[in-house]
């Protein structure tokens, strides 16, 4: 009986990937892509019913990936492996969506850097800075985090953006903090803090080009908003 009931699941599975090579994601329902994804973090087993269990619970696929640890391992059937594959998969989709970003990203053709950004952030769950460092024709040459945060804050030391200056040979730099559980409406400290990296950056010969803030629905731009539209007309 057992065997049996395994080469259904294989049988299942065998249909479940010739689907995919023929009609590709976008035959799936949103179960199937969750169902789908869990073949490669469990190699046996029915993974239809958990997959179902996990869009009960959290909706989207991305709903899943995003969702806290401590939540997942309360479904019934998801263990530590499944969570190390599915951070794996969260981190690679984040990955692969920023070097796309950038490598059609040109500053002096597209001022909007924000969509670089947001997906840089994909797969943060805590205050963090990211930069990017543009070259002369304003295109983006490299970007990456470079501090950490708590939930609700992140520092902006200058040192830090000086040393990936340097590290990437860039004068100029973009740079990006995100608000994981709020939206991103820029603060008065995120003003006044912008403020001050534009002069002490600028002392080191450095430009500091834009500072993007990602949050829930999208990102800003603080050199093309009304809320610090002052700090770089001054410099």
């Amino acid at each position: 009986m057992a065997a049996e009931r395994k080469n259904i699941h294989a049988k299942h599975r065998e249909r479940m990937r010739k689907k995919f090579a023929k009609h590709g994601l976008d035959a799936f329902t949103e179960h199937e892509l969750i169902e789908y994804m869990l073949f490669y973090a469990m190699p046996r087993g029915d993974t239809n019913a958990l997959a179902h269990r996990l869009e009960n619970e959290f909706g989207a696929v991305e709903n899943v990936l995003n969702a806290p640890s401590d939540r997942l391992l309360a479904i019934k059937g998801i263990g530590e492996n499944t969570i190390q594959y599915l951070r794996f998969q969260r981190s690679l989709s984040s990955l692969l969506c920023t070097r796309s970003s950038a490598a059609r990203f040109n500053i002096g053709e597209n001022p909007d850097i924000k969509e670089y950004f947001i997906s840089m952030f994909m797969d943060a769950d805590r205050e963090c800075i990211c930069a990017a460092g543009l070259d002369n024709s304003m295109k983006i040459v490299c970007g990456r985090k470079i501090a950490d945060g708590d939930l609700v804050h992140v520092a902006s030391p200058v040192r830090l953006i000086y040393d990936f200056s340097c590290a990437v040979g860039c004068s100029r730099i973009v740079i990006a903090h995100n608000h994981p559980h709020s939206d991103c409406l820029p603060s008065a400290s995120d003003v006044y803090n912008t403020a001050y990296l534009v002069k002490a950056l600028g002392l080191l010969e450095i430009e500091l080009t834009d500072h993007i803030i990602v949050g829930e629905g999208g990102a800003v731009s603080l050199r093309g908003s009304m809320h610090a539209k002052d700090i770089w007309q001054e410099t």
